[in-house]
C-alpha cells in the first residue's frame, strides 16, 4: 500500500511564509499524514523515509503575482531556490540535492507553492496568499 505525506514548510507566525503550514493544517483536518518543517537545516528527506508519495507546500518567491499557485515536480528536476521562502531556500535546496544523490527521493515528490505577497515576521498572511490556500489544497489532493 502506498503512503502519502504532506509537509508544510515555513513558520506560521511569519506572514506569507506561513502559507505551507496553513495548507498543511487544513490537510491534517481531512485525515492525512502531515508534518510542518520550519525550513531551518535538518534532514528534510529523513522525514519521508516511510512514504512513497510526498507533497511539500511552501511560500514561493519567483516574481509571479502574490497568491499564484504553482506545482513543481521534484523527481524530474531539482527544485529551484525560488520555490521556498528566501531565508530557508539554500538549506532546503541543498538537502534535497543530497537526498537525490543518495537515492533517497520518494517515488513521487511534488512541491505546491503559493507566491508570497511579501508579508513577513509577525504580520498576517496577505489576502492574496490566504485566498490561495484552498487552491493549493486542491493541488495537493491531486497527488494523494
Amino acid at each position: 500500500m502506498s503512503r502519502a505525506l504532506v509537509i508544510g514548510i515555513g513558520v506560521s507566525s511569519n506572514g506569507d511564509d506561513g502559507a505551507g503550514p496553513a495548507v498543511a493544517a487544513n490537510m491534517r483536518r481531512i485525515g492525512l499524514d502531515v508534518l510542518v518543517h520550519d525550513g531551518q537545516g535538518g534532514d528534510l528527506s529523513g522525514l519521508w523515509l516511510d512514504y512513497d508519495r510526498v507533497v511539500l507546500i511552501s511560500a514561493t518567491h519567483s516574481g509571479t503575482p502574490a497568491g499564484t499557485v504553482r506545482v513543481f515536480d521534484g523527481i524530474a528536476a531539482d527544485l529551484p531556490e525560488a520555490a521556498f521562502p528566501k531565508s530557508m531556500a539554500p538549506d532546503l535546496v541543498a538537502d534535497l540535492a543530497k537526498a537525490r544523490k543518495a537515492g533517497r527521493l520518494p517515488k513521487l515528490l511534488a512541491l505546491v507553492g503559493i507566491e508570497s505577497g511579501g508579508r513577513s515576521g509577525g504580520e498576517l498572511m496577505s489576502p492574496e496568499v490566504e485566498a490561495a490556500v484552498p487552491l493549493a489544497m486542491a493541488e495537493v489532493e491531486r497527488f494523494l
